[in-house]
């Protein structure tokens, strides 16, 4: 279980956090590159995936590391994401009249239909 972001005195957190059920102890993490609002998170392949209109970044549990990966047009930040079929799928927000509806392209690092 990872925790990540928020508020905290009206400030947005980078702040990480993974829970250790063995131990029930959170240990602190490398912290998000930006500051996230309202973002969509999810689990894929091994990755724990943060979007949001702001950008998109990729977490390694394994190497407790960060990096951010190509943009998805989100206007309003409202967006959720999935790991469904092996791929990870973008769904709601709004931007130019439409709902955005992708899929993140790990060999060529970008999003389509």
């Amino acid at each position: 279980i990872y925790i990540m972001g928020g508020y905290s005195d009206g400030e947005e957190l980078k702040s990480v956090e993974c829970y250790n059920s063995d131990s029930n102890t959170w240990t602190p993490c490398a912290d998000t590159i930006l500051h996230h609002s309202l973002p969509g998170v999810a689990a894929h392949n091994g990755h724990i995936y943060v979007l949001s209109n702001i950008g998109i970044e990729r977490y390694d549990p394994q190497q407790d590391t960060w990096s951010q990966i190509c943009s998805l047009e989100v206007g309003d930040g409202y967006i959720s994401c999935v790991s469904l079929d092996n791929k990870l799928r973008a769904i709601g927000s709004f931007s130019a009249g439409k709902t955005c509806e992708s899929v993140y392209d790990k060999e060529n690092d970008r999003w389509g239909q």
